[in-house]
Parts: structure tokens; C-alpha cells; sequence
């Protein structure tokens, strides 16, 4: 009996997985032990930095908290409510940039009437380093920008990362051989914590578009019997570099859990993680404070069309971890879920931190619960999509989305991978929940 309970959820979950996507956000990856954008910025006061260097980031991090805080007062909003403007490190990285390149811009308040503060501290920056040679010198705000950048594996917690939250999908992926359950997973980060875990020397069950060290892009997989996962990076990946060429490569990736191939090193490619760590890393290839996030090259573009196709080939939308503060992604999620052509759509919304931030403890306790944190998070996103400060041309985000489009799972993406990938019992539930509602979903 136990045995044809396991056989039907799993069956049932083949079912949900075969009708689904999954969206992960930055959030999806902290039980790996990766920073969230907030604590990414927190985290730069405990840089070593000379005098210039510092005083030029507390300049910069205080016009970024000035600006938050007029743009919720002009919205009438507290720092810490809901939909509350905050700093984050893309906002600083967008700053840092727009510093740089300030000639070509018309001039912002930072960039243009603050400009004698910025021409100050170049200045001092130069005079600490005035024994550069021309080869070496940077200005202060190329140094700044590299500087970050190159934060990104310590934020990212590089060849630390806890990956055991992921076994409850390896264990589902062992009890469906076949391959019509392949997995479609989009991801917002750069980290490579779903590398190291499903892919090493003895196997590879996650498709990154990668073939021979280049992007090939998402060709049909059906003689690659060993990937199970579609793993689509849609802002880059800490591992990967453009070539003069234009072509995309993979410049590094884990061997094992101890080791890592790089490429960039031809005599002896492979080495230990500490070793591999202590060498700066090149460039990286990702969209990190560009602004608006939609870019017209490859691989960008043609991950961005797999998503809008899968949006609208699958009925239901997983997305975990993500704050929804991206409003070109949530323009594609809430297109998708209004195609109602065929099945009905539903949006899966695995996140503890919206029933934190949007009930109070009555309200967690009442029996209506789901249906208030529902509305709060069609006002959260809406409240984003009408954003100037989120949004160029907000006017033409798309705002309308029903509650019974909606479920949210107010859980951590461990806790959820475990409850609904082991034994597939969470993704059977779900299958039976959704067969009994009217919605044409299954």
C-alpha cells in the first residue's frame, strides 16, 4: 500500500512538473548561504578600502538613502513598509556607472550638480596614487566598480556553498528515470550553486546552454540522455566571459566539489577551490546595475524568448525566492498567466518573507489568511509596476492579475523543496488540489 501511495504521488508530480516553469530569485539561494542584494550592500562597510575609497562609497550610499527616502515621501511610504523604497547593490552599481560614463548623460542631481564632490574626491584619489603608472592608474570610480565586481564570489559564498537543501530534487530525479519529466528551471542569479550540485565529473544533469566551453544556447537535448534540468541563466553567471569574438564562454566551472576546471588556464586547468580562489577573477558576464535589465544580444535575448515561450506552454509558474522588484520580468509573468487560450494558468509564489512584511499577527492567525496575503501581493507588485523609480515607462507595465491566479507557499525554498520534491508528495497534493477547483488547469 505504501508502495502504490509512492508510485501515485510520484506519477501525480511527473504530472505538475510536465505542466510547469520555475522562477528563482535571489532568495532561492540562501540556504546556500548566499547574500541577499540588501546584505551585499551591507556588507561593503566591512571592505578594506583607502580614505577616498571610503568616504567616496558613504557619499554615494547616502545619496542612494536620500533618494529612497524622498521617493517615499513622495509616495507616502515608511523605509521599512511594504513596497517602501531601500538602496540595494544594484542601485549603487547603476550610480557607480552613471559616475563614470557622466560625460555622456545629460546631467543627474549626483552626476551634475554634485559634481565638485565627485572631481574632490578623484583628486585625493590621485594623489594616493600618484606613483601609478599610466598602465596601472584607474580613476577612483573604475577602481570602485572593479572592486565590487569582484565581491561578488565572496557574496556568492564561492566553493562554500551549502547545497544539501537541493537533494529532495535529486531524490525526485532518481525516482523518474524517464525523460519526458525534464525540468525547466530560469534563474535571475549568478551564482553556481545549482551547478555544484547536479553537475560533476561522473555526471550532468543540468543543461546550461553551454557546449564545449561555448554557448550553444537550449538545441534539442533528446540524444543528451543525461540532462534531467533546462537551466537558464537569464542575468549571466559568475563563470561566464565575452570574448572578443562576441562569443559567450564558460570560464570556469566545478569539477567536483573541491576542485575546479578553469579554462583560462591552459597548462594546468585543474585546481583545488582555494587555489582557484586566491586568483582574481575575470570580468564576469552578467547584468549587474545595467538599469533596465532587457538587453538585445545574445545569450540575453534568446534566454529571455525560451522564457516567453515556456511562459506560454506551461500552466503553472513556480516562482521562489524572487521579490518581484524586476518589472520587465513580472510584465512576461503576468502576460503569461492572463493567456487563458488554452488551460488556465496559476502563479506558485514561494516566499516567508511576504506573510512577514504584509500581515500582522491577527491576520496570520484568521481563517482568511491566504485570501488577504493574496491582495497584499497584487498591491506589492502593482504598487512596483506604477514605479518611476522601478520603471522608465511604467505606463506601460501590465497591472492586472487575479487572486485566483495566485497561491502563495510562505516557506523557505529549502522547507519547500523538501515538503513538495521528496516523494513527491507536496507536487501529488497540489495535482489533487488543482483537479478538484473548476480552473481548466490539468
Amino acid at each position: 500500500m505504501v508502495h502504490m501511495t509512492l508510485i501515485t504521488d510520484i506519477l501525480n508530480a511527473q504530472n505538475v512538473i510536465g505542466r510547469s516553469l520555475f522562477l528563482f530569485g535571489a532568495g532561492a539561494t540562501k540556504d546556500a548561504e548566499c547574500l541577499i542584494s540588501s546584505e551585499m550592500l551591507d556588507d561593503i562597510q566591512k571592505m578594506e578600502l583607502s580614505s577616498p575609497e571610503k568616504e567616496a562609497l558613504d557619499f554615494l550610499l547616502s545619496a542612494l538613502h536620500y533618494h529612497s527616502s524622498w521617493k517615499n515621501i513622495k509616495e507616502r511610504k515608511k523605509p521599512n513598509e511594504r513596497n517602501g523604497h531601500q538602496p540595494n547593490i544594484e542601485d549603487l552599481m547603476l550610480l557607480i556607472r552613471r559616475i563614470i560614463h557622466r560625460d555622456s548623460y545629460l546631467p543627474y542631481p549626483i552626476t551634475g550638480s554634485w559634481a565638485d564632490k565627485i572631481n574632490f574626491l578623484e583628486i585625493a584619489w590621485k594623489d594616493l596614487n600618484r606613483t601609478w603608472t599610466p598602465q596601472e592608474s584607474k580613476t577612483l570610480f573604475d577602481n570602485l566598480e572593479e572592486k565590487l565586481t569582484e565581491r561578488l564570489s565572496k557574496w556568492l559564498n564561492m566553493g562554500a556553498e551549502n547545497t544539501d537543501y537541493l537533494k529532495p530534487i535529486s531524490e525526485y530525479l532518481k525516482n523518474t528515470e524517464d525523460r519526458s519529466s525534464i525540468l525547466e528551471f530560469f534563474t535571475l542569479n549568478y551564482d553556481l550553486v545549482f551547478e555544484k550540485h547536479f553537475n560533476s565529473s561522473d555526471e550532468t544533469l543540468l543543461n546550461t546552454g553551454f557546449n564545449n566551453g561555448f554557448f550553444d544556447g537550449f538545441i534539442d537535448n533528446s540524444t543528451s540522455s543525461s540532462f534531467r534540468i533546462n537551466y537558464y541563466k537569464l542575468h549571466g553567471s559568475i563563470n561566464w566571459e565575452k570574448e572578443e569574438t562576441g562569443k559567450i564562454k564558460e570560464s570556469f566551472y566545478y569539477k567536483d566539489e573541491n576542485q575546479v576546471f578553469n579554462r583560462n588556464r591552459s597548462d594546468s586547468p585543474e585546481m583545488s577551490v582555494e587555489e582557484f580562489l586566491s586568483i582574481p577573477l575575470n570580468k564576469a558576464h552578467i547584468i549587474f546595475g545595467q538599469g533596465g535589465k532587457f538587453l538585445t544580444v545574445d545569450p540575453f535575448i534568446s534566454l529571455l524568448y525560451h522564457f516567453k515561450q515556456q511562459l506560454s506552454q506551461k500552466q503553472i509558474y513556480f516562482v521562489i525566492g524572487y521579490s518581484f522588484f524586476d518589472p520587465y520580468i513580472n510584465n512576461m509573468l503576468l502576460e503569461g498567466l492572463s493567456d487563458d487560450r488554452i488551460n488556465s494558468r496559476l502563479m506558485v509564489v514561494v516566499n516567508p518573507q511576504f506573510s512577514q512584511e504584509f500581515l500582522n499577527t491577527q491576520e496570520r492567525q484568521s481563517e482568511d489568511w491566504e485570501d488577504i496575503l493574496k491582495n497584499r501581493f497584487i498591491d506589492h507588485v502593482q504598487n512596483i509596476q506604477k514605479s518611476t523609480y522601478l520603471s522608465d515607462l511604467p505606463n506601460f507595465n501590465l497591472l492586472e492579475v487575479s487572486p485566483q491566479k495566485i497561491k502563495i507557499i510562505p516557506k523557505r525554498t529549502s522547507e519547500f523543496f523538501n515538503e513538495y520534491f521528496s516523494g513527491g508528495k507536496g507536487l501529488s497534493a497540489l495535482f489533487e488540489e488543482l483537479r478538484t477547483k473548476e480552473e481548466n488547469i490539468f
